[in-house]
């Protein structure tokens, strides 16, 4: 590490209060914390995890096999789950997130330092680590934290890439590409990327002859294939798959995908993922201090968005204006990666915090270079403009943090909802301990209530993603002896309605034997199963 990339005391005193603050909500009571930031997702990988440290199997249900998670962090779940159960799994696996969030604040401070002042870096550094957008996605319970993290090591090397690298620099790359993948498979976009910029790299000697950045960059893609295919022989042998079914499941829920020898459709799919992409940015507006109101409706809407997009074309048009500084080029990379990032979730998903996180990390960088470049180019007066401009995105960003974490926003905004589920699962353990049940929503319900539980959306149940897929999930629920059908009685009417092989004859679903429900109206429901 060279003196300009040192983090320095201030810089250090900043990554320990970052972990600090994660820390402290990491070990928040979780019937506190499980309506705030943690996601009902995490207790997907927890009740695997479980299986998987007792010698039961990948499944989540204890009956039925999944390949449904990303490795990595499954691998850091169960090892935890050898040691720790109940709630001390969860407040564990957020520990191991809390120091995650705060290697990231040390890894973008590091790389901000290269392309702006210390005080510039500095000053972005507080703003991503004391952000509750990013602690709150950081400590969702997902791969989240590692996946951005991993992002942040493989652009971190690609900017410090030597004129004259060895065939070890290009393996050593590949690697930390391979783990990035297995920490979220979506990363594996960032490991194409890398590889275009071993070969095409315009910092090379000129004694680097194009042969030779041919094979650095087939060295790197062979290191990446090998320690991704580690996952490969598990992943067949579980689910006869290579990538995790959940990918599938979510794609088979959201109905997003494209008919290419259709434009009305394809036509009507984009509008669709742009309105998508429209509701999400009003929380990047406020995670990046654009916008101090959360989920703003209409024209609020509208113009958070908006915003969002503007900061972005304005780094862009800095950075190309800058083009002939040699920094440039360090705020290019990873501003590379963030287009293409969001082009794929834009166009083939939906661009959730959660998921484009590795992607809105990253920008700061480019977004540092153009607030350096902003900096000198005003001289006396930079401090005069860019501090309050600072101060009041600071500002907003934390009047936007209060009021989701008041809100129950976190990762998303359903977090409330998990309160009313947290309920459900402890009646279901005190009423009925041992029961078959069923839910599409089913972390929580599946780890704290005691009963066995299949997930119906097959993120996590390979069997019922083939029972979605051949609309055939009632004869699964009635199959597998289930007693209890558990969820959202809205979501429950809509799969079955979507899924089910007779939708519209469900005299098997018997009555509601129990509601949870809170004050502002939120209620998940039991209901009975009806056998002849």
């Amino acid at each position: 590490m060279t003196s300009e990339t040192r983090p320095g005391s201030l810089g250090t005193a900043l990554v320990l209060a970052g972990f600090l603050c994660a820390l402290i909500l990491a070990w928040s009571p979780v019937d506190h914390t499980i309506g705030r930031f943690i996601y009902d997702d995490m207790f997907y990988y927890l009740n695997v995890a479980e299986n998987l440290a007792a010698g039961n199997g990948s499944s989540f249900d204890g009956v039925t096999s999944t390949n449904g998670y990303h490795p990595l962090w499954m691998a850091i779940t169960t090892a935890l789950a050898l040691v720790f159960s109940g709630d001390m799994l969860v407040h564990a696996a957020l520990t191991v997130a809390a120091a995650l969030h705060a290697a990231q604040g040390y890894l973008l401070l590091r790389m901000m330092r290269r392309v702006a002042s210390p005080a510039v870096a500095l000053a972005l550094t507080a703003l991503y680590l004391l952000n509750w957008r990013t602690l709150a996605n950081n400590l969702c319970g997902l791969e989240t934290a590692l996946a951005t993290t991993m992002a942040l090591v493989v652009v971190d090397r690609l900017m410090t890439w030597p004129a004259r690298p060895t065939a070890g620099n290009a393996a050593v790359l590949g690697i930390l590409a391979g783990i990035a993948a297995l920490s979220r498979f979506d990363l594996m976009l960032l490991a194409g990327l890398a590889g275009l910029v071993i070969v095409f790299s315009p910092r090379y000697a000129p004694d680097v002859t194009v042969q030779r950045r041919v094979l650095l960059g087939l060295a790197m893609g062979l290191a990446t294939a090998a320690v991704v295919s580690l996952w490969f022989p598990f992943s067949l042998a579980v689910s006869g798959t290579l990538l995790p079914n959940s990918r599938e499941a979510v794609k088979l829920l959201t109905g997003v995908g494209y008919d290419y020898g259709n434009l009305a459709q394809m036509r009507e799919m984009l509008i669709g993922q742009i309105w998508s992409f429209v509701w999400w940015a009003t929380d990047f507006a406020n995670l990046f201090g654009l916008y101090p109101v959360i989920s703003p409706e209409g024209r609020g809407m509208l113009v958070a968005s908006g915003l969002v997009v503007l900061l972005f074309l304005g780094v862009l048009a800095v950075v190309v204006a800058g083009r002939r500084d040699p920094r440039a080029y360090l705020a290019l990379i990873p501003l590379a990666y963030v287009a293409i990032h969001f082009a794929y979730y834009g166009l083939f998903h939906r661009v959730e915090t959660r998921y484009v996180l590795p992607a809105l990390a990253l920008s700061f960088v480019p977004l540092a270079f153009a607030a350096e470049r902003i900096r000198v180019a005003l001289a006396g007066w930079g401090g005069r403009v860019l501090v309050p401009v600072y101060l009041v995105a600071a500002s907003f960003a934390t009047v936007a943090g209060i009021s989701a974490y008041s809100a129950g926003h976190g990762s998303v905004r359903v977090h409330k909802y998990h309160y009313v589920a947290r309920d459900m699962a402890r009646w279901l353990a005190e009423n009925h301990p041992g029961a078959r049940t069923a839910a599409w929503n089913a972390g929580i319900l599946g780890f704290y209530s005691d009963t066995v539980l299949f997930n119906l959306d097959g993120v996590i149940n390979d069997a019922a993603l083939a029972a979605n897929r051949a609309r055939r999930i009632d004869a699964y629920i009635l199959d597998n002896g289930v007693e209890l059908v558990v969820d959202e009685p809205t979501q429950m009417a809509d799969n079955l309605s979507r899924f089910a092989a007779n939708p519209d004859d469900l005299g098997w679903l018997g009555p509601v034997v129990h509601e949870s429900r809170d004050a502002e109206g939120r209620v998940i429901v039991a209901r009975q199963v009806l056998r002849n």
